[in-house]
Order: structure tokens, then C-alpha cells, then sequence
């Protein structure tokens, strides 16, 4: 099953129906991304591999608590791939969150009509 970039539901059930704080969220979660993102890029090209458990780790509970399920999907499986040692696999997910973490931008960047 393919997950979605982003599912306002879940910010909807923090929210309810209050718009303009699911919009301030959002606003506030887009730049969030794209710093952790960007931590996440430096440690592995680094090969710090606990700063980027560290990095994936709080991008996972970023995007797990709103509704971002296809970037945290990819940061468990990261993070338990860090976890058993198991570094080889880092570059095919840099490339994955790369590319998931473009699809979150878009939906975030479309999101804030939709919530309103």
C-alpha cells in the first residue's frame, strides 16, 4: 500500500475544525522538513551514523505525528537499518527520502487551501 505525502486528517484530529492552526502548522512544518532533511543529508555524507539516527529519528517523530506517513515509513526502516549497523543501504535511502521529502513539500505547499 502507498503511502500518502500527507494526510490532514490526522492534523484535523489534533485541530479539529480550526483552520488557521492546521494552516500555522503547516506553514511552521515546511521549513521543519527541509532542516531535518538537510541533517539527515550532511550526517550520511559524513558517515556520522549516530548523528543521522539521531537526524532520521526526529524526522520520524515529526512526520508520524502529522500525517506525513510516507517520509516516517521510510525513517523507521532507516533508523532500524542504522540501529543493526547496517549502513550500506543509507544511500538508496537518501535518495528515497529525497524524493519522498519532494512530494511532502508539494502537499504541504498545496495543503494550506485544503485545510481551510
Amino acid at each position: 500500500m502507498e503511502r500518502k505525502p500527507l494526510d490532514l486528517s490526522v492534523l484535523q484530529d489534533v485541530f479539529g475544525s480550526d483552520a488557521a492552526s492546521i494552516t500555522t502548522f503547516l506553514t511552521d512544518l515546511l521549513p521543519a522538513v527541509g532542516t531535518v532533511e538537510a541533517k539527515i543529508k550532511d550526517a550520511l555524507a559524513l558517515q556520522d551514523w549516530s548523528g543521522a539516527r539521531r537526524a532520521v529519528h526526529e524526522m520520524k517523530g515529526m512526520c508520524a505525528s502529522s500525517g506525513c506517513s510516507e517520509v516516517a515509513d521510510l525513517c523507521v526502516h532507516a533508523e532500524a537499518a542504522l540501529d543493526s549497523g547496517e549502513h550500506r543501504s543509507m544511500a538508496e535511502f537518501s535518495e528515497s527520502l529525497r524524493l519522498a521529502c519532494g512530494r511532502l513539500r508539494t502537499a504541504l505547499g498545496a495543503a494550506p487551501a485544503a485545510a481551510a
